[in-house]
């Protein structure tokens, strides 16, 4: 049944071991022909535990996130609670939907739904709720319910485990709602620097080396290019920037195993960059790393650096 699908999905995911992509592929297949019919805390769970090893299913998740919005809709124009889901199980839906960068044309029913429900809305869930916000456009749709949930990230000890999210979370609020009337507390704010600054090895490219190699290549291949570019009034550096308009590639490594396409973090350091009229694609460290360094790969590399910026102007 989908329910027990469900708690195979969870329990094999449990340890966070990358070793189970077939199960969780049918799991996948499941969820795509059942999720109108079936619990949203089942629909939750499958779509967990793709987030959990960084699988993206687009097609499945967003099929699971349509019936999950039509349940809580149904439950919200009633003022009605959704019988067996908790608050914490809409704000791991959100937060799996934000990893990925997946909505759905109704994504924002579920910030509705939770505005009648914030008291019972944890530092945890407030956490996840909130980047999911930042993500996803709600922090200027749902200002009252961003006011509630910001002053409890850092109320209890939820944060301490996710430091670096916390504290792009804070650029968030530089970035995208400065008037909001509440602050995180400066604990946060110092651990998070610290944690954020040692995820990307500094204040300004996370993978220099990486830059300089791709650098050399664009420009053997003749393309003209700028290296290391400070954002204005952000804390962000764009590490290539391909011709005079605002055309950037990221090297990042947060990326989905199976897509490779930008995931967490990198997502929403790509929705700051885009606000500020930046297109940036982002470059699979991993990818990159695996093409080689030597000569002998060097047509190889070229042919992919061709690929990926064949979009932008030159």
């Amino acid at each position: 049944s989908p329910h027990e699908v469900s708690l195979m999905a969870w329990a094999f995911t449990a340890h966070l071991q990358a070793d189970h992509d077939d199960l969780l592929v049918r799991v996948s297949g499941v969820l795509d022909r059942e999720a109108p019919g079936m619990d949203m805390i089942d629909i939750v769970r499958c779509m967990t535990s793709f987030r959990r090893v960084a699988l993206h299913l687009e097609h499945s998740i967003q099929v699971g996130l349509s019936a999950c919005m039509l349940l809580l809709q149904r439950a919200w124009l009633v003022r009605r609670r959704l019988h067996g889901v908790q608050v914490t199980d809409v704000a791991m839906m959100l937060d799996t939907a934000a990893f990925f960068g997946i909505q759905v044309n109704n994504i924002k029913i579920s910030f509705d739904y939770l505005e009648d429900y914030v008291d019972e809305i944890d530092d945890r869930a407030s956490i996840q709720i909130v980047h999911a916000m930042c993500v996803f456009g709600g922090v200027s749709t749902h200002a009252r319910l961003l006011l509630y949930l910001f002053r409890k990230v850092g109320a209890g000890t939820a944060w301490d485990g996710q430091r670096a999210r916390i504290f792009q979370l804070w650029i968030s609020q530089l970035l995208q709602f400065p008037w909001l009337d509440a602050k995180l507390p400066k604990r946060c704010i110092n651990e998070g620097l610290r944690a954020w600054s040692l995820h990307r090895r500094g204040f300004g490219c996370p993978f220099p080396e990486e830059v300089r190699a791709i650098s050399a290549d664009l420009m053997a291949m003749g393309v003209g290019h700028q290296t290391f570019v400070p954002v204005p009034d952000t804390p962000y550096e764009v590490d290539i920037v391909i011709g005079h308009r605002k055309d950037g590639l990221l090297i990042v490594s947060e990326t989905s195993r199976n897509t490779f396409g930008p995931v967490g973090s990198t997502l929403l350091q790509m929705r700051h960059l885009n606000d500020r009229g930046w297109h940036c694609i982002v470059m699979p460290r991993a990818v990159w790393r695996r093409l080689g360094t030597g000569e002998e790969s060097s047509d190889s590399r070229r042919t992919f650096l061709r690929a990926v910026i064949q979009g932008f102007e030159i």
